[in-house]
């Protein structure tokens, strides 16, 4: 966008206001639509020529944080270790095919990272554009390219792993709607309904965004998940966890309360653990079947861990008299 130049509209100055006295002079003598259109006229073609006024938001930053020290902070931890950072190195010294997705933000293509890739990205590189929340990050500018979170072409981008040859897939999805209780009763005698519960539109803009992000996150995950369940080339399981539709700890936490990343990751923790729990037999079942074991008194430490934390985080609360909300598990 070219920048409004004032010299240059100043210049004009003087055979505008030519213009506009003999537009203004026949447009009191005759009013009409026509005669106030020749009044704008003279004013919109000046500020034209002097180059385009900047809209406003186009000021505003691109992003709130930078994660370029994420970048930093995964290239040091995977040196500092001995590790490569290279897709291609660590394919052929361990065996392993990692894969990591971004979308290019100027194309709105999808990057899809890894050793038979694309793999001009270092591994730290990639996870910080895969990262790049659009607002809450600047997209990350690596290699003359912009790249911003890979969620945004894709919900969970499965189809990845399964292009490559996996047959167990297991995906968490933590952005699962909040099914809020409200009753609604009519009132003959007063010709109206009452609420019983707080309606989520009553909690104002944010909570309604939060419940809309959430709702088009896990339909579009859904509807890729229907699509693998219809396929007759895909033999293999998916598993998706995610927390309870109830659980109103998980649905208040925003995704960009950065402040609040301890409390995320044991949420995180919690919801994973409570689903499995859940769903144990089921869980067992499929997994065994891949030659991974998994025993019911696992799952219930992990259990009793989060509760023992959750406990000791409470009395830590207590004792410093600070007001802290507790990390509650049902």
């Amino acid at each position: 966008m070219r920048p409004f130049n004032l010299l240059e509209f100043l210049v004009q100055t003087p055979g505008l206001i030519r213009h506009l006295e003999d537009a203004i002079g026949r447009a009191r003598r005759e009013p009409s639509l026509d005669a106030l259109i020749e009044c704008v006229t003279p004013v919109l073609d000046a500020v034209g020529s002097a180059r385009e006024f900047p809209f406003p938001l186009a000021y505003l930053p691109s992003g709130i944080f930078d994660n370029a020290s994420l970048e930093r902070y995964l290239r040091s931890n995977i040196e500092r270790r001995g590790m490569s950072n290279d897709f291609r190195v660590l394919y052929r010294t361990r065996g392993v095919e990692l894969y990591i997705v971004a979308m290019n933000l100027d194309t709105a293509e999808r990057a899809v990272f890894g050793h038979d890739e694309d793999s001009s990205l270092s591994i730290s590189e990639a996870v910080q554009a895969s990262t790049a929340l659009p607002g809450f990050y600047k997209p990350a500018r690596l290699r003359g390219v912009d790249y911003v979170d890979g969620g945004v072409r894709r919900t969970a981008n499965i189809d990845v792993a399964i292009e490559h040859g996996a047959d167990l897939i297991i995906c968490y999805n933590p952005f699962r709607p909040f099914s809020n209780r409200v009753v609604r009763r009519f009132r003959p005698e007063q010709n109206r309904y009452t609420l019983e519960g707080r309606p989520l539109a009553d909690q104002g803009m944010l909570t309604v965004l939060n419940q809309v992000f959430r709702t088009l996150l896990h339909s579009r995950l859904q509807y890729g998940l229907r699509e693998y369940q219809d396929d007759p080339n895909f033999q293999g399981d998916i598993i998706v966890i995610e927390p309870k539709e109830t659980d109103v700890h998980f649905f208040q936490l925003s995704a960009l309360s950065y402040w609040e990343r301890l409390r995320a990751a044991q949420l995180g923790y919690a919801s994973v653990s409570e689903s499995i729990e859940h769903n144990y037999d089921l869980v067992r079942s499929i997994v065994e079947r891949y030659g991974l074991t998994m025993t019911r008194r696992e799952v219930r430490q992990s259990m009793d861990k989060i509760r023992e934390e959750s406990v000791a985080g409470a009395t830590e609360a207590l004792t410093r008299e600070v007001p802290r909300r507790r990390l509650r598990v049902a």
